[in-house]
């Protein structure tokens, strides 16, 4: 049986790049084709292939991402960009369809429902679940009198966006002041707890559907974050996070990977964010035994029955790495990195 050829997009950022190691750690039998819209990825460079992607939220682009897919016989798509999530979401039924690739991916309402942490809220009130009070001010002076009402410290974030673009932490009316007008879509949160470098309050957490709509984990860590980033994760059981997730997520429709942020606050545990994707730490995942991109090629393209994960407890400590050209320049990588069609450099 040939090798599955699996794209794997936005392996520029750390998400890609976290799911080319958790697929370098199953032992299927791959050929893994990195995809990003620049060509001097890393990532590019720890794949089979590489191709350049148009940007994804520019309109058009179908024929194009359809030609690709079957220029590559491509067998499954796993998705590494959020910006890349809303295109293979709405498409993803004519691509397969198409092209015969498989593309792993929830539905758009899902996909809205997690970009925008305003419905985030939303959901988690219907349900009658654990949220932090909010507010979508629509002027500087409304956004005062929430203050007021919510107290201070609290948080100022933008509505989309990830890895902690766009959000900081409010102590007085005067830095609310300061700041309102260079939020975009701007919300206003009282604070679960408050944000430290160290181990303490904040968690992550992730599950994954098949495709019979079995749900897998969760998988739960503490987490210390560094630039909006997991750096140092504590996997454990953490039985109270658990069953808040699970209730987050049931009859969710949700379709393969799905991750859940919260802060463990004076009345428990409180979820404050969903990213309807694959997350930074699947590679830490995977390690501790719950890979889920290699669940998504099992469940979804192969077709198997995979059974609950053991998920080993431990610690993850990250660090920064390099990766050394010798008298190269910038043009050289790029040409490098688009020309190695046929074996990794």
């Amino acid at each position: 049986m040939a090798a599955l050829r699996v794209l794997v997009t936005g392996v520029g950022g750390g998400v890609g790049q976290a799911i080319i190691k958790a697929l370098k750690a199953s032992k299927l039998d791959l050929e893994i084709v990195g995809a990003d819209i620049t060509p001097n990825a890393v990532g590019f460079h720890w794949t089979d292939a590489a191709v350049l992607l148009p940007r994804l939220e520019i309109d058009g682009k179908y024929n194009e991402i359809a030609e690709l897919l079957r220029s590559e016989n491509i067998d499954l798509v796993l998705i590494g960009s959020e910006h890349d999530l809303l295109f293979f979401s709405r498409h993803r039924m004519d691509l397969e369809r198409d092209t015969g690739a498989v593309i792993v991916v929830s539905g758009p309402e899902i996909i809205d429902l997690a970009d925008d942490k305003w419905k985030t809220v939303g959901h988690l009130k219907r349900l009658g679940l654990p949220h932090a009070q909010s507010s979508v001010p629509r002027s500087h002076e409304e956004a005062l009198g929430d203050a007021k009402e919510f107290g201070y410290p609290l948080v100022l974030k933008s509505r989309t966006g990830s890895s902690a673009r766009n959000v900081h932490l409010i102590k007085t009316s005067d830095e609310l002041s300061q700041l309102f007008d260079h939020v975009p879509n701007p919300m206003l949160q009282r604070m679960i707890a408050e944000p430290s470098p160290a181990l303490s309050y904040e968690f992550t957490s992730s599950v994954f559907v098949a495709s019979d709509n079995t749900l897998f984990g969760p998988f739960t860590a503490r987490r210390a974050l560094r630039g909006g980033d997991t750096w140092i994760a504590e996997v454990g059981d953490f039985p109270n996070i658990s069953e808040v997730v699970r209730n987050c997520v049931e009859n969710l429709g949700i379709v393969g990977p799905f991750n859940i942020q919260l802060m463990v606050g004076s009345d428990g545990p409180v979820p404050f964010e969903f990213n309807a994707r694959f997350s930074g730490t699947t590679a830490i995942r995977a390690h501790f035994g719950f890979n889920d991109p290699e669940f998504a090629i099992r469940s979804f393209l192969l077709r198997e029955n995979i059974v609950q994960p053991e998920i080993k407890n431990g610690v993850a400590m990250r660090y920064l790495e390099e990766i050394y050209f010798e008298t190269a320049n910038e043009k050289d990588i790029e040409s490098l990195s688009l020309l190695r069609h046929d074996a990794c450099l």
